[in-house]
Order: structure tokens, then C-alpha cells, then sequence
């Protein structure tokens, strides 16, 4: 965590701002190879380059509310500040509420915020490192209600695994009494669970429950233990590219190795990467159902 808070506050250092420098040193910026995160702030484009998206989501969102005092940062913005997962399925902007109806031209104009009006409560929200955020129960509520359920998943399983008491997410839900989208919040806790190891487990459990499935997390056979299992003996795997990153023709003998002892005992093993959830989830739930479906009739 020390060395997470470390890196962002590094990041963060790099920002420019404009409004502190002299008009010709601003406009010497501004000309030169440097990346505009918000109207006055600024990241050297060789850095910014190299940066992943999860990185550049952050920057992005601490630039907004840099820019815009009176805004708080929540959903998926605020998430990316709190180092939640985050899991977009749709085009992701920096997501801001504003208290009261003025929004300024800087805001109101640009095609990469999205506004709420919301009169959020002080202890709601926080504020470090230059910019105002809700608090994490909060902002997995708002991803909920804002972006559906799976999205909605991935935020609760979160808060799950980082040790948050299920009792006390209900009773901030039960607090904010009745709102848009408290039908997805409450769907999203009876499924939530502290077992998953990543955000693509959780959207790949999340696809699996919306489909009708009941998927079950961190399934138990001997010393091994898959993602999901479904009906006891379907077991289903979400690689991450970084598994294969070294040594891949040694890694995938091993896995083969272990599949076929795992089979060989009744199992069937189905994987998946990450990028397959993405592009075609509608593939991957139909290939789930099929295994199913052939095992069942044969």
C-alpha cells in the first residue's frame, strides 16, 4: 500500500500547472511536447506515453477536480483515486458531481467529463493529494446504480476482499434510502463475495450470473483451486497476459500437465483471457452453455 501511495503521489508530481508559472513560460509549455489534462494542467507527453490506461484514468480524474474545486470526484473516477477495480464496459469519462445547477464552460464543454448534480453528504467524500472523492462504499454504490451490474459486481467484490463488512455497505444503502438504481445495488451485495482474486474474475462471474448460471468462486479440487466452478465439475479459468509473460513454453507444459490430471478426475477446464470477456462476452457464454449442454445430453 506504502509503495502504491508512493508511485501516485510520483505521478502526480510530474503535473504541470500552468496557472504557476509566468505567461511566457505558460505559453512555452503549452507549445511544447506536453499532454493537456485539463485546461491548465499538463503531463510531458514522453511520460504520458508510457503510461497504462489505469495510470493515465487516475491522472486524468485528479486534473478534473484539480481544475474544478467545487466538484468531488465519483463512480468510476473516484474509483480509479482509491485504487478500486475498475472494469469499464463502456466509454469511461472523468465523472464529477456538482453541487447546485452552475456548471462552468470548462466543464459543461468538455466531451470528456461526465456531470451529476449531487449534494453529497461530508462524509461522503474525502479529499487528498488536491482533489475531493467520495468514500469507497459510496463509490461502488454509485458504479452500480450509474453502469449496471457487473460493473457494480466488480466494485463490491472489491470492497469485499479489502476486509469492508457487508453489513456495514447495507446500512449505507439502507441510509441513502431510495434512489435510481438501488434495485442493481442490492442485486450486486446477495452476489458479491471476498473470494475473487481479480477484476476479471468477478466480470466473468458477473456474465455468468446474468446469463442464469450460479457460478461458484475459488473451487476446491485437492490441491488446486479454479476461478469458477459451475455444477460442481465445469471449472473455469481467467488468465492474465502476465502469466505468460516469461518462460511460456515451460508455463504452458505445466498447465497442460495440471489439466490433465484434473480431467482425468471428471473435470472439465474451460480458460479464458481477460480480452475475451471484453470483445465478445456473447461467445464466451455461449461456449460455457454448450460444455454444459453436450455433458448433460451425452
Amino acid at each position: 500500500m506504502a509503495r502504491e501511495r508512493a508511485r501516485r503521489a510520483e505521478l502526480l508530481a510530474r503535473i504541470i500547472d500552468t496557472r504557476q508559472l509566468t505567461y511566457d513560460r505558460a505559453r512555452h509549455i503549452g507549445a511544447q511536447a506536453h499532454t493537456q489534462l485539463s485546461p491548465q494542467l499538463y503531463y510531458p507527453t514522453h511520460q504520458w506515453e508510457t503510461l497504462p490506461r489505469h495510470d493515465r484514468r487516475f491522472l486524468l480524474a485528479c486534473a478534473a477536480v484539480r481544475n474544478n474545486t467545487k466538484t468531488a470526484l465519483i463512480g468510476r473516477s473516484a474509483a480509479r483515486v482509491g485504487g478500486m477495480w475498475v472494469v469499464a464496459l463502456t466509454d469511461e469519462k472523468v465523472e464529477l458531481a456538482m453541487p447546485g445547477s452552475g456548471i462552468g464552460p470548462s466543464v459543461r464543454n468538455n466531451p470528456g467529463y461526465r456531470t451529476y448534480h449531487l449534494n453529497l453528504c461530508p462524509t461522503e467524500t474525502y479529499e487528498a493529494d488536491g482533489y475531493r472523492a467520495t468514500r469507497l462504499t459510496r463509490t461502488a454504490i454509485d458504479i452500480a446504480r450509474l453502469h449496471g451490474f457487473a460493473e457494480g459486481l466488480i466494485a463490491f467484490d472489491w470492497l469485499l476482499r479489502s476486509g469492508q463488512d457487508i453489513r456495514d455497505i447495507e446500512l449505507e444503502v439502507r441510509r441513502m434510502g431510495r434512489f435510481k438504481g438501488v434495485r442493481t445495488v442490492r442485486r450486486c451485495l446477495r452476489h458479491a463475495t471476498e473470494l475473487s482474486e481479480s477484476p476479471f474474475e468477478s466480470l466473468a462471474r458477473a456474465l455468468l450470473i446474468e446469463a442464469g448460471f450460479d457460478p461458484q468462486p475459488q473451487w476446491r479440487v485437492g490441491t488446486y483451486r479454479a476461478d469458477l466452478a459451475i455444477e460442481g465439475w465445469l471449472l473455469i479459468e481467467i488468465d492474465g497476459d502476465s502469466k505468460y509473460v516469461t518462460d511460456t513454453a515451460e508455463v504452458i507444459k505445466r498447465e497442460n500437465d495440471r489439466k490433465k490430471r484434473i480431467e482425468n478426475q471428471g473435470y472439465k477446464i474451460m480458460r479464458y483471457r481477460p480480452r475475451d470477456l471484453l470483445v465478445d462476452p456473447a461467445k464466451f457464454i455461449d461456449e460455457v452453455a454448450a460444455a454444459l449442454y453436450t455433458t448433460r445430453v451425452s
